[in-house]
């Protein structure tokens, strides 16, 4: 721009005049500076610059300090600060009519009008409604979201591992508690296809083409419902619980964010919680999760992530516990302590950003795991207590949720040490160094690497305790 202005007589709005005004050379360098600023949230490609149009037509409202990008971002498409951001800055301002949801989508309607369908919806998974209207939507050419169905990531490597293949799951994940979720998951969503969404789009074959319909098309509309839509839990009507944020959804997760979402009721905002350098990019957090929950529903994982925990199989504990029991005679004492257990214990568990209770019948059921941190140790061990402590203890064990250490015996802390070695051996290990995981391999190798060390690290603290104990 400098030398174009310099040398006005070359310059093509002058027509081969020089510009002799000083004023009218800053008048240029400005017009020049504006188009450079506006082309920088697109620099990337069409697509994104598509959307910027398309959200300014439709109300939402990013601010000029920051970029949606694909250069700098650790995924495929994320949010870049321009310039320095200070704390409890609007980030972005998304009305509720831009919001993707059923009720919004042009495919309401026939979902209402559908007795068959619209009665079971209290009954099925809120993601259902959804996923029909993205279907929909993303096989109409002139779709209202076109822009936003066009810029939503399709690259395959980071899939959720529901979209795995069972090679990959089987090779990847086994050991972890990802595997047996994610079986859950396929099993359940197999039944779901089958019985409602099939059957649904069968009646309305004018609305969904046989590509639509195959269950191809809906585990990739599963996988994507599963890594960017949100919930509002305030909602009662199925067909708003369930969301796709425009803009809001591209920010990538990161447990020491940037960003958070507050949900208004005209309007959703993404509000800066601390102060952001120039360049760096905008995280957002989808909960404080350990690498389990981020791979089983995102399909990436965390180095270092600080909300770690390691799972133990229930069936596991229950095997440890009754190859113990009969090695002291006392199996019979033990089957009619854990039925203890099973009607009566509720545990607490880390779900999204706060503790949920969980009785242990459903994890059971499920066969599923208890979580194990560092942080709350206790809650694990009075587990142990009570699968070890006399018949006369175990009904006031059963209305706690954690024990103190002194309460221990070394036999008791010494089974907990066993049980979570037998974790260990479990988790094979691969050396994790890569910062930013691009790969299914990587984020499994990740995976496996922060739960080993997250086991090794409760084993040492477990050790003292024996110690300390005897």
């Amino acid at each position: 721009a400098r030398y174009i202005l310099s040398n006005a007589q070359y310059c093509r709005p002058c027509y081969g005049k020089m510009i002799s005004s000083r004023k009218r050379k800053w008048k240029y360098k400005s017009t020049i500076k504006k188009r450079v600023r506006r082309l920088s949230v697109s620099r990337d490609g069409n697509d994104i610059r598509k959307f910027v149009r398309w959200c300014e037509e439709v109300g939402i409202r990013i601010s000029k300090k920051v970029s949606l990008t694909r250069r700098g971002s650790c995924a495929n498409i994320g949010m870049v600060a321009r310039r320095p951001i200070t704390e409890g800055t609007c980030l972005a301002k998304i009305p509720r009519t831009a919001v993707l949801c059923c009720s919004n989508s042009k495919i309401c309607d026939v979902i209402r009008d559908d007795s068959e369908l619209y009665r079971q919806l209290p009954q099925l998974t809120s993601w259902l409604p959804l996923m029909l209207s993205l279907l929909y939507e993303r096989d109409q050419k002139d779709s209202y979201w076109r822009p936003y169905l066009d810029i939503v990531p399709n690259d395959d490597s980071l899939l959720p591992p529901l979209l795995w293949t069972p090679e990959e799951r089987e090779g990847l994940l086994a050991g972890t508690s990802v595997a047996e979720l994610v079986q859950a998951d396929h099993d359940h969503m197999m039944q779901e296809y089958t019985d409602y969404a099939l059957p649904f789009m069968t009646r309305h074959s004018d609305l969904y083409s046989a590509k639509q319909q195959s269950i191809d098309q809906y585990s990739m509309m599963v996988g994507f419902v599963m890594s960017y839509s949100f919930s509002d839990a305030r909602q009662i009507d199925p067909l708003k619980q369930t969301l796709m944020m425009p803009v809001i959804d591209l920010l990538n997760h990161h447990s020491r964010h940037h960003a958070e979402l507050t949900f208004e009721k005209e309007y959703l905002l993404l509000t800066a919680i601390r102060d952001i350098r120039m360049g760096e990019e905008i995280m957002n957090t989808y909960g404080q999760l350990c690498n389990a929950s981020l791979v089983h529903m995102y399909g990436f994982a965390e180095r270092d992530n600080p909300h770690n925990m390691a799972c133990v199989p229930v069936a596991l504990m229950r095997q440890l516990s009754m190859d113990e029991a009969e090695a002291h005679g006392n199996q019979k004492v033990l089957k009619k302590r854990w039925k203890h257990i099973v009607d009566r214990y509720v545990c607490q568990s880390w779900h999204d950003i706060c503790y949920v209770e969980v009785s242990m019948k459903e994890i059971v059921e499920e066969d599923e795991f208890v979580e194990v941190s560092l942080e709350d140790l206790e809650s694990f061990l009075l587990l142990v207590k009570i699968l070890h402590a006399s018949t006369v203890q175990v009904k006031p064990l059963l209305n706690l949720h954690s024990i103190a250490i002194c309460d221990l015996t070394s036999r008791e802390a010494a089974f907990a040490y066993k049980l979570l070695s037998r974790c260990l051996e479990n988790v094979s290990t691969v050396p994790a160094v890569m910062k930013c995981p691009k790969t299914k391999q990587e984020v499994a190798a990740i995976l496996r690497t922060e739960q080993a060390s997250c086991l090794q690290s409760i084993m040492c603290k477990l050790e003292g305790i024996i110690e300390q104990l005897n």
